[in-house]
């Protein structure tokens, strides 16, 4: 990824992992941490919102290009040329949520018992943007959050 992509993604609120990889903080992680406000998936299916990453493993790929996509068009192409490891981006996901996270802390309106367990993320909702399934080892990946003990979101 060239720099002047990953510096308007990070000004976009994308924490960048590896190569090809970003996690950015779920609408309803902040309205869980300052309101208590659930998503959907907290109601029906009793995930928690503030302990969910929402990541891609393919923050700037692309084979669909759907007529109907709000995300930026542009990608890459549809082969991810230097993979990063499953591992790696698995745990450079929980380090950039931790990241994103950090400013919730001395915000007045966090539930800090929340803000604690959101620290300790349990989900992974593997739809941020880009495409997932062009990053080939995303099986892998999947593996690596069941050993992690995530459940899937």
């Amino acid at each position: 990824m060239d720099e002047i992509k990953r510096k308007t993604l990070e000004k976009q609120g994308y924490k960048i992992v590896g190569n090809h990889s970003a996690v950015k903080l779920c609408h309803w992680v902040k309205q869980s941490l300052y309101y208590n406000r659930p998503c959907y998936k907290q109601t029906f299916y009793g995930i928690e919102s503030h302990r969910c990453i929402q990541m891609t493993p393919a923050v700037d790929w692309c084979s669909e290009n759907c007529s109907f996509c709000w995300r930026a068009q542009g990608w890459e192409g549809v082969k991810i040329p230097e993979e990063d490891d499953a591992e790696f981006i698995m745990e450079g996901s929980i380090e950039a949520q931790r990241k994103l996270l950090t400013g919730f802390k001395g915000e007045p309106r966090t539930d800090m018992k929340k803000w604690i367990e959101a620290n300790e993320p349990r989900h992974m909702a593997i739809s941020l943007t880009g495409e997932p399934t062009l990053y080939s080892k995303l099986n892998d990946l999947l593996y690596e959050a069941k050993k992690e003990r995530f459940q899937p979101s």
